[in-house]
C-alpha cells in the first residue's frame, strides 16, 4: 500500500451524512453532489463531474432535497478529488469524491454547521 494513501490528515471527527444532502459547488465549477460525511473543517461528496473542480478556494452551498435546510456562501478550498468508480448506469460518467476544508468561518456560519451536523448526520455524537 502507498505509504502516502494511509496518512490521515483529519483533525475533527467526521460524521457520516444523511441520505438527500447535497453539495453545489459555486461557479466556475457549478458542480452538484451528495455529501457522503462531514466535520467542522470540511466534507466529502461524491459527484459525476466531466470535468473536476480545480484544487483552490471557492464556496459552495448545503442543501437538503427535502428543503428544510439551506446553507450557502461557505467559504472553502478544494483539496482533493479522485475517481471511484466508473458507473455504466449513468452512461460514460465517472464518479468522484472530492473533498473540501472549510475556511474563515463566520460565527453564524459555524453556528449553521454545528446545527447540520447535529442533526443530519447518522453517527451519535458526543
Amino acid at each position: 500500500m502507498d505509504k502516502k494513501a494511509s496518512v490521515d490528515r483529519r483533525q475533527e471527527r467526521r460524521y457520516p451524512v444523511a441520505d438527500g444532502a447535497f453539495v453545489l459547488l459555486a461557479p466556475p465549477h457549478s458542480i452538484l453532489g451528495q455529501i457522503i460525511e462531514i466535520s467542522r473543517s470540511g466534507l466529502s461528496f461524491l459527484c459525476t463531474a466531466s470535468h473536476p473542480p480545480e484544487q483552490g478556494p471557492t464556496q459552495l452551498d448545503i442543501l437538503l432535497a427535502d428543503h428544510s435546510f439551506y446553507f450557502d456562501k461557505i467559504p472553502c478550498t478544494v483539496v482533493s478529488h479522485l475517481e471511484v468508480s466508473h458507473n455504466l448506469s449513468m452512461g460514460t460518467q465517472t464518479i468522484r469524491r472530492c473533498s473540501v476544508r472549510f475556511h474563515d468561518l463566520t460565527e453564524v456560519q459555524t453556528s449553521q454547521l454545528d446545527y447540520f451536523i447535529r442533526n443530519h448526520t447518522t453517527a451519535p455524537h458526543t
